[in-house]
């Protein structure tokens, strides 16, 4: 079950500013989420064609809580906000703006609950 949503992309396409803000519906783990950045499909849909990734750390945030991710480079950090909630705030680590208005991407938010790694042969 999804307990983080995406609320908006805000600033789209100023590399400074540039940020996907997103809210906790309920306490949640956010380690348990990626982002993907998928190629947008003439109907206006995740492809497969996935181009960067940004999966977060493990980290306990309250409901009500924000999760914000700027593209650019930057400290994760935290601070209180005067609704008594929380704003997390994590960066990509990307040269440019990910979302500029009218690009050739889209968002997705994936729940990753169950995974495994396998390290080929060296």
């Amino acid at each position: 079950m999804m307990l983080l949503e995406i609320s908006r992309i805000a600033d789209p396409g100023d590399y400074q500013k540039e940020r996907m803000v997103l809210k906790a519906t309920a306490d949640v783990d956010v380690g348990g989420y990626a982002i993907f950045r998928s190629v947008r499909t003439a109907n206006d849909l995740p492809s497969t064609q996935i181009t960067d990734t940004f999966w977060f750390d493990d980290k306990s945030v309250k409901a009500g809580d924000k999760v914000v991710v700027y593209s650019r480079h930057g400290a994760t950090s935290q601070r209180l906000l005067p609704s008594g909630s929380t704003a997390h705030f994590y960066y990509w680590g990307r040269p440019e703006a990910l979302w500029p208005v009218g690009g050739a991407h889209i968002a997705v938010l994936v729940l990753t609950s169950d995974w495994t790694t396998f390290e080929p042969p060296k």
